[in-house]
């Protein structure tokens, strides 16, 4: 589920429906609990988790499954505290062919993400400077106006060179296909035309 609140469903439909194809959020790909103020007002609380915290929703994960640096919260040694201080910039080796730096949500690599940091006044590597990273990269390729009129498969299409799990993606990754990331979209709320 993205963190950020201030955008239209259909956007905040295709931010979950990327992270669950790129393999963040999917309920297969473990993720610590992310901390968040005992706050009876947060939409997150009394979900279930420990007090004070909801699940990663795939911020934390890097590439190849393992989870950025994290710490117990001295104030509560139950609740796991993960470094969104900057992005990791792990180069990790996929196979003999293929190495990356993608971390976080949408799977970011670090040679654009200090581009964007910059270029958006991020402040850290947050979920919700994920979140604003991925909707900025909607918006540059064109899908983010489509995304909002309902027009998913024009998106996807749209933004399918960004993530390489897209359906129909130039990379020669494993990616789903049209009709099942479609079910993932209306799941999380989205519409279509």
């Amino acid at each position: 589920m993205a963190v950020i609140q201030s955008e239209p469903d259909n956007i905040v439909a295709f931010l979950d429906a990327i992270a669950y194809t790129e393999g963040t959020d999917n309920n297969r790909q473990p993720s610590n609990p992310y901390y968040i103020p005992n706050d009876p007002s947060n939409p997150h609380y009394g979900n279930g988790y420990p007090s004070g915290s909801k699940p990663h929703y795939g911020y934390d994960v890097i590439v190849g499954g393992s989870l950025m640096p994290a710490y117990p919260d001295p104030n509560n040694p139950n609740i796991v505290v993960t470094d969104y201080s900057r992005h990791p910039n792990r180069l990790i080796r996929l196979n003999p062919k293929l190495s990356s730096t993608a971390a976080g949500r949408y799977q970011i690599l670090y040679r654009y993400w200090k581009h964007y940091q910059k270029q958006l006044g991020l402040p850290d590597f947050s979920p919700l400077s994920q979140d604003r990273y991925a909707i900025q990269q909607l918006k540059e390729q064109r899908a983010y106006g489509r995304i909002i009129a309902g027009e998913f498969e024009k998106a996807v299409l749209a933004c399918n060179n960004i993530w390489a799990s897209l359906p129909l993606s130039p990379y020669g990754q494993h990616t789903y296909s049209m009709e099942e990331m479609k079910a993932v979209y209306i799941m999380k709320g989205g519409r279509y035309v």
